[in-house]
């Protein structure tokens, strides 16, 4: 009963909307866990719909009966365009130094919304073991001879450090390898480790999952999902709370 899908990159309108930061800004409570019935999380007008390509939403999906496979933005495009019921975010705005919060407002005017904060985790760089470039910091990889290897346009991965570059003045165009993509977390980590790049940008999680890489912390990041509100949102809402608590989200 449960839908979760992607599009490639669509335009969207970024006029700015009025939405409570309170309801993304704080800290959410111990998590509560999703275990809803499907029938319980079903759209009024059908299947419900579930866009984000995270690990977090893989394990909602999952629970709920779907894949899942869409970026961040792609997500919150597809969302405002009713296409989805649902989207998991994770964007960083180098101007209010936050997460979601200024993606949701710009991607959706005038959508009646609610958002839950769901996990809080550390992004930062993938880099060999060892860390034969001594890579500590976002102005390391403006260094020559350090080869990126990229995530796709849309990820929040790639909005972060496209957000740290431009606080910084400098365009990808800077970083050798900017132009090479990955399309998955494991799928970036995996050039790092054989040796094809020497950084990625990628969350905690990804060095427990791939063996030769190493993480550098560089800062706290906040998974979100934003649901649209419909009939049978509060007991979606609900539900993703129950499963939270019930068995944890991974960070």
């Amino acid at each position: 009963n449960y839908i979760a899908r992607s599009k490639r990159a669509k335009t969207a309108a970024v006029t700015a909307a009025a939405l409570p930061c309170a309801a993304v800004s704080a800290p959410a409570p111990a998590p509560t866990a999703v275990s809803a019935s499907r029938s319980g999380s079903q759209s009024a007008s059908g299947p419900f719909v579930l866009a984000g390509n995270d690990i977090v939403g893989d394990i909602l999906a999952n629970y709920l009966g779907a894949t899942n496979t869409a970026g961040s933005y792609n997500a919150l495009v597809d969302l405002y365009r009713g296409e989805v019921h649902a989207a998991l975010t994770h964007l960083y705005d180098g101007e209010t130094d936050s997460y979601n919060v200024a993606a949701v407002k710009r991607l959706l005017p005038g959508v009646p919304l609610k958002v839950v904060r769901l996990v809080r985790r550390r992004q930062g760089l993938i880099v060999a073991k060892g860390n034969p470039k001594s890579l500590r910091t976002w102005d390391d990889l403006l260094q020559p001879g350090v080869r990126l290897v990229n995530r796709e346009c849309g990820c929040g991965s790639r909005i972060l450090l496209d957000e740290q570059l431009a606080r910084r003045g400098v365009s990808g165009a800077a970083i050798e390898g900017y132009e090479r993509e990955a399309n998955s977390a494991l799928s970036m980590a995996s050039f790092v480790a054989r040796g094809a790049a020497d950084v990625g940008i990628g969350a905690e999680r990804v060095f427990h999952q791939v063996e030769g890489v190493g993480f550098l912390p560089l800062q706290d990041e906040w998974l979100d999902i934003v649901l649209a509100k419909r009939p049978g949102c509060e007991r979606t809402v609900d539900a993703i709370a129950k499963l939270a608590h019930q068995q944890g989200l991974p960070v």
